[in-house]
């Protein structure tokens, strides 16, 4: 028996398949208009500033190599308008090329109480993590701020940041971001990050609350993070910023979106660069949430669509959902980016977005298969749960522990 379909020319099992399209098509363009909504309820409910509420904040920045725009984006931090702050660099080795700039950075401000702390890179486990420890040893205030190396911030960060955290039951904030690349595979991959990904995130909040963190910004309580098991509870995994909001959940704190925007500056070259970084995403979402890295399959529209127009034979309805989903995927990236997000640069390549999309959906295909990862030109194995599994051994540059370079400079005690 065939389903009452709309082409009852069609083999039977080609019925069924065209059938479920239909339905993921329409599914999907659900989606982007739930993406819609959950953007315009969370940017047209600001909450208002008190600007009395400043408590004081330590920023870690975990820093491996020259990162594009590295200057002004590390910079940023050192001007604030924000009473009471310090950042404090993590680095693996004194031979990294980023840390004439750090240094240079630190000399133009004076003011900003800074410090450079060497750590072990370890034998397995998540570099990153590790640096972060590291910085926070030596850090001094109860709120501490993790933010990656590849991030810009305007002035009023800290204090769009802390706003939430008046609300005791606050446990962790986050924030959203708009990506910027350089040359056609940069912005195609900073497409993806600026649109869907954003839109994801935006949904999830709206659907089931938020459950995450994204490393364009993670203000987090230290007794939250004790209470987690510290640093130690997420150095094994890939997916430590979505850990360090997931876990708290699990403590009964909440996670919330500041209202605030950062910028984030990739590093993608080449289509090379491109895959390798989607693929890793892709690969820690599916060990951290295999039920919602599957639920991604609905997010692809334009890709349903296109197959649901193959499989029926370019018919007269597969170009009619075809069309609806490229026009809704673009009104979506439009209005949620563009508009919402501010950003600039999606403006530009809109015509793109159902292209990203399909690529996307192919690189969630290769995310589901395959354990390699590549963290900064170090390769790891990704094992279960997303346990990261060493591929190469890490150069030992120094002795285990933390050190610090500005032990005794009046920079790093606020002087």
């Amino acid at each position: 028996m065939s389903p009452p379909g709309f082409f009852p020319s069609l083999p039977g099992p080609l019925l069924w398949l065209q059938a479920a399209l239909v339905i993921i098509c329409v599914a999907a363009d659900g989606y982007y208009l739930l993406g819609i909504l959950s953007a315009r309820d969370f940017f047209s409910n600001r909450r208002p500033t008190d600007p009395d509420f400043h408590p004081p904040i330590s920023i870690l920045k975990p820093l491996r190599g020259l990162d594009p725009d590295a200057h002004r984006n590390l910079s940023s931090f050192f001007d604030l308008d924000y009473p009471e702050y310090e950042v404090l660099f993590g680095l693996e080795s004194p031979d990294d090329p980023v840390l004439p700039v750090v240094r240079a950075i630190m000399d133009a401000h004076p003011e900003t109480p800074a410090r450079v702390v060497f750590y072990e890179a370890p034998a397995d486990g998540n570099p990153k993590v590790a640096s972060l420890a590291s910085a926070a040893a030596w850090s001094r205030h109860s709120l501490l701020l993790l933010s990656d190396a590849d991030i810009r911030v305007g002035r009023l960060h800290l204090r769009a940041m802390a706003q939430p955290m008046q609300d005791p039951g606050i446990g962790v904030v986050t924030c959203l971001y708009r990506s910027e690349g350089k040359g056609f595979a940069g912005r195609l991959d900073a497409l993806g990050l600026s649109t869907a990904f954003q839109r994801d995130a935006l949904v999830a909040r709206r659907v089931e609350g938020v459950s995450f963190a994204m490393g364009s910004g993670i203000l987090i309580r230290r007794r939250v993070l004790d209470a987690i098991g510290g640093f130690e509870a997420v150095t094994r995994y890939l997916s430590d910023d979505f850990l360090l909001g997931n876990l708290p959940t699990r403590q009964g704190y909440r996670v919330e979106f500041a209202h605030d925007v950062v910028d984030h500056s990739l590093g993608t070259k080449t289509f090379r660069d491109l895959v390798r970084n989607q693929l890793r995403w892709n690969r820690g979402i599916r060990a951290s949430r295999p039920g919602g890295y599957l639920g991604l399959f609905f997010t692809y529209g334009v890709a349903i669509a296109l197959l649901e127009f193959g499989v029926s034979g370019a018919s007269p309805l597969g170009g009619a959902l075809l069309v609806s989903s490229i026009a809704l995927s673009i009104f979506s990236a439009w209005l949620i980016s563009c508009r919402f997000l501010a950003d600039g640069g999606t403006r530009s390549v809109l015509w793109a977005v159902p292209l990203r999309e399909v690529l996307g959906f192919l690189l969630w295909l290769g995310g589901l298969f395959g354990a390699s990862i590549d963290w900064r030109g170090r390769k790891f194995r990704l094992g279960r749960d997303g346990i990261l599994l060493p591929r190469t051994a890490p150069n030992k540059a120094r002795p285990p522990g933390p050190r610090s370079s500005s032990a005794g400079d009046p920079r790093a005690s606020g002087g």
